[in-house]
């Protein structure tokens, strides 16, 4: 086993087999994490936020509930979709809504880059345990995450605790299929984990098995309509048009065991039996667990009437 210690974040080995190709993460100063705060005040000019100084916290409001998001491999918070989907949230919501940038991180190879979301993790959960230590103990606090960012987040819900809800936007498959736990985002992270699956067939970049309380999968959980056959970024994006669209558009969605019985006709779709669950924003928390599926139109705002 090797291991690898870093100040102020203690120490991460390569127990694990999924942790193993690729090790060792990515110095701290490398990735580069940083928190940006946006509320309605500062909707596009954000606050570095910084656990050892209490005075960036300004604008923080401990009142209102608390949204964290975490950007995929190659990505920053700053590309379009990732924009699109902090200004739909503060559009919906008057909450604290922080972007967690690691590009540093996420630009290198793969393996090192599925590493360095473990760095990640630690790093927030040493911000929400700062922001619960000095403004509000029992703060209502939401993780989204898009493809690696999705397993960022489990990492920093399992490291923080006590977290009410993450919801992983298509997270990463390659080399995450068919692990145990403690190597990607699961039910244990959080009170409440809804998964939207857009990407997930065997050559994609997501992942088809079932991660959390309720997992969807629209049209398949693979291929999305209006997205060519080879556009693997579209279906894999996708999943974050669904997140924001439903925003304004319910996606009703139907508990059954795999897409084909749902296309046959063999599940029920009578929502009076509970059977029924809302994908995305207003994802109802109170429903069964299980796998959920449904249609969506080819083009925005995406929802259909099944």
């Amino acid at each position: 086993m090797q291991e690898v210690c870093f100040d102020g974040l203690g120490c991460f080995n390569n127990s694990l087999y999924c942790h193993r190709f690729g090790f060792p993460p990515d110095h701290p100063d490398a990735i580069n994490t940083r928190f940006y705060l946006y509320t309605r005040s500062n909707p596009d000019q954000p606050d570095q936020l910084d656990s050892n100084d209490r005075k960036t916290f300004g604008r923080f409001d401990p009142v209102r509930e608390t949204k964290i998001i975490f950007h995929g491999y190659m990505d920053s918070h700053e590309v379009s979709h990732m924009v699109n989907l902090r200004e739909s949230i503060l559009r919906t919501d008057n909450v604290n809504l922080i972007m967690v940038n690691w590009n540093g991180g996420a630009d290198g190879h793969y393996h090192t880059a599925r590493l360095n979301i473990r760095v990640v993790g630690r790093q927030t959960a040493t911000m929400i345990k700062f922001i619960r230590e000095n403004f509000n103990s029992d703060m209502n606090i939401h993780l989204i995450g898009h493809s690696l960012g999705a397993h960022a987040a489990g990492y920093a819900g399992e490291e923080a605790g006590g977290i009410q809800r993450i919801t992983g936007l298509d997270p990463a498959g390659p080399w995450f299929r068919n692990e145990v736990n403690p190597c990607r985002l699961d039910i244990t992270d959080a009170s409440f984990v809804d998964v939207i699956h857009t990407n997930a067939n065997a050559y994609g970049f997501g992942l088809p098995d079932q991660l959390g309380h309720q997992d969807f999968y629209p049209n398949g959980g693979s291929s999305m309509p209006g997205c060519g056959m080879f556009s693997v970024i579209c279906h894999h994006l996708r999943s974050i048009g669904y997140f924001i669209a439903s925003m304004s558009c319910p996606f009703t969605a139907y508990r059954c065991d795999s897409w084909e019985d749902f296309t046959s006709g063999v599940c029920n779709t009578d929502c009076s039996n509970g059977v029924c669950a809302e994908m995305g924003y207003h994802v109802g928390q109170n429903q069964s667990s299980g796998k959920y599926y449904l249609r969506t139109e080819k083009y925005e705002p995406f929802c259909s009437s099944n």
